[in-house]
């Protein structure tokens, strides 16, 4: 009974150990996309063309998604002026698979 109290103690170590790094691993990839989003939605503030119409403005509250295995997702907001007033609107990213920002669509 001994022995098998240790293995399973030895299991239940293994098992926290693993979900241990799996955890920090996705932390990382997490904060490589909201690194890698960052740089991207700045540059894209600094060359927003300036028309009557729409500019981008700024950009807030980004959030990376793990889903389905990977972090391949994330949220930002998105603020626009539109006509002299600022409108801001939610936008969901898409990524590559070395943790870029390809594609930006907004919500509203």
């Amino acid at each position: 009974m001994k022995t098998a109290g240790k293995v399973m103690l030895g299991f239940i170590v293994l098992y926290i150990g693993f979900a241990a790094v799996f955890y920090s691993i996705i932390q990382i990839q997490k904060w490589k996309v909201r690194h890698h989003a960052n740089q991207y939605f700045s540059k894209l503030v600094a060359n927003s063309p300036s028309t009557e119409s729409e500019q981008l403005v700024s950009f807030h509250r980004i959030r990376a998604e793990y889903d389905d295995g990977c972090v391949c997702l994330g949220h930002v907001q998105l603020t626009y002026r539109d006509h002299g007033q600022l409108v801001s609107y939610p936008a969901v990213f898409t990524l590559n698979n070395r943790f870029e920002v390809k594609e930006v669509t907004r919500l509203r």
